[in-house]
């Protein structure tokens, strides 16, 4: 009888470890996994190095889940990284300048995009810049940075927004180049990845930003530095894993494509 209650309790213990030691396996810091929400506008060639880090296991590597949110505002975006809603933003910097101005204490940490490789297309009939006096050009924000470019090639061209031409805030690519479809707006920016598929539209492609602005740091890693310094290890984890995966896609290029 009493063998058989030490059996019992010796049972209970070893069962109790058990649990006890799965439970720590499971909780141990070794397997946690640190979540970063990243704020992208829409998905495009430009956010390649961000979808890799997660497909090709470089985030895993870090023990980071990268979880991307499609924003289809860049204005609405840097205020979601403001507001905490997302960890990271990867979007061209101007919008972030702004805040910042404002007093927001956003900071660029790193950038996948050394060029602002946009082209201004247009609606079929419209074959050059000046051809778009008097219309309605598509942008995706008021503000953001493809709208001032467009402001200044324009402007090089002798045209001044409100007073030669209007614009309309109309959402992210896909939205804009339907609107170019019937000629509902003139033209709109682009960028690179998203050319050919202006080509089958049947869409001109009126001029690019580089004839205009050679040399100019566009889509960037943007942090609230609030968050970057109360997360420093991870913060640091999250760029080692984009190295590598931006060093993958430029070494990989038929796999990445």
């Amino acid at each position: 009888m009493e063998g058989d209650v030490r059996t019992a309790l010796c049972s209970r213990i070893v069962s109790g470890l058990f649990v006890a030691i799965v439970y720590l396996l499971q909780s141990s810091p070794i397997n946690a996994v640190d979540r970063v929400i990243i704020g992208n506008v829409s998905r495009t060639m430009e956010q390649l190095p961000n979808y890799a880090a997660s497909d090709k296991g470089f985030f895993a590597q870090e023990g980071i889940q990268g979880d991307v949110v499609l924003i289809g505002s860049t204005d609405t975006l840097i205020q979601a990284l403001i507001a905490g809603q997302v960890n990271i933003a990867i979007v061209d910097p101007s919008a972030a300048i702004n805040a910042v101005e404002r007093g927001a204490s956003l900071k660029i940490i790193g950038g996948t995009v050394p060029i602002a490789a946009y082209t201004l297309v247009g609606c079929p009939k419209y074959k050059a810049i000046k051809e778009l006096k008097g219309t309605t050009i598509g942008v995706v924000s008021l503000v953001s940075g493809s709208t001032i470019f467009l402001r200044e090639m324009l402007k090089a061209n002798g045209m001044e927004l409100n007073r030669d031409y209007t614009i309309i805030q109309n959402g992210p690519t896909g939205q804009r180049l339907a609107s170019l479809t019937g000629c509902n707006t003139s033209a709109t920016m682009i960028l690179g990845g998203d050319v050919p598929r202006a080509r089958e539209l049947g869409f001109t492609e009126i001029a690019g930003l580089q004839d205009y602005i050679s040399n100019l740091q566009f889509h960037s890693l943007i942090v609230d530095a609030k968050w970057a310094e109360a997360n420093n290890a991870l913060t640091v984890r999250y760029l080692k894993a984009m190295l590598r995966s931006m060093q993958w896609v430029h070494s990989h290029k038929e796999e990445s494509a």
